[in-house]
């Protein structure tokens, strides 16, 4: 059984994501915050703060970082899996906010991407 820390990035990569990115750290923790966190709600910019402590860099640097690498991402990758993050965004635009929960609740459910052909 895979980790969830493992399905999370195995998700990210497959959504387009670069490892060699800080927000592709910043998000796989921030998934591990919002899976401790009681009912698995995002609390506003206290998840910045933690993941500015954790990795030494500031709050704003955090939220650029992870907002920069969704950007990247959205243009390398798979279409099928960004149309799963959509779907549970809702409105179609994608905040921080949005995909770090949405991304939260496809890794807690195991993943519905479908496995890499790798």
């Amino acid at each position: 059984m895979k980790s969830r820390q493992d399905e999370t990035k195995r998700t990210l990569r497959r959504l387009g994501f670069n490892s060699h990115r800080l927000g592709f750290w910043f998000i796989v923790y921030g998934v591990e915050i919002l899976a401790e966190t009681e009912g698995g709600f995002y609390y506003g910019r206290e998840i910045y703060a933690r993941i500015g402590e954790k990795f030494s860099v500031s709050e704003k640097t955090a939220e650029k970082d992870i907002t920069n690498a969704i950007r990247a991402a959205k243009n390398r990758g798979s279409e099928e899996a960004w149309r799963a993050v959509l779907a549970h965004v809702g409105d179609g635009k994608i905040t921080n906010k949005g995909f770090l929960c949405a991304l939260s609740e496809i890794v807690k459910k195991g993943g519905i991407m479908p496995p890499d052909s790798t």
